[in-house]
């Protein structure tokens, strides 16, 4: 991740679980910062990257577009909705206070949860 993108990626010690993972988050710092959750654990978010760079290399237009083609993680809410554990932390609003009330964020809350 280079320094100077308007995002990174993340982990939250306040959702960690009893078992110590804690769930990753896209961090935006662009305009107004917020924070959209990802994965449930880092090992979770490994693997659903993997997926999704083997989606997108799979698009037909990958070669001329790149990563354009499918954005990570806002086209692939099927792959993020495998993640049982964060599904169960969005519907039970553990990450609300992260989230700002945007209706982009609750899209893609309402995205993953109907792809789960």
């Amino acid at each position: 991740m280079l320094a100077y993108q308007a995002y990174h990626y993340a982990t939250v010690p306040q959702l960690a679980d009893a078992r110590g993972p804690q769930p990753v988050v896209k961090v935006d710092m662009h305009e107004e910062p917020y924070a959209v959750l990802l994965t449930s654990n880092v090992d979770r978010f490994s693997d659903t990257y993997s997926r999704y760079l083997e989606v997108l290399v799979a698009e037909p237009d990958y070669e001329e577009l790149g990563p354009a083609v499918r954005t990570f993680p806002w086209q692939v809410p099927e792959l993020i909705a495998r993640d049982r554990p964060l599904v169960e932390l969005l519907q039970a609003g553990r990450f609300d206070f992260l989230m700002p009330k945007y209706e982009e964020t609750r899209s893609w809350v309402a995205m993953i949860l109907a792809a789960a």
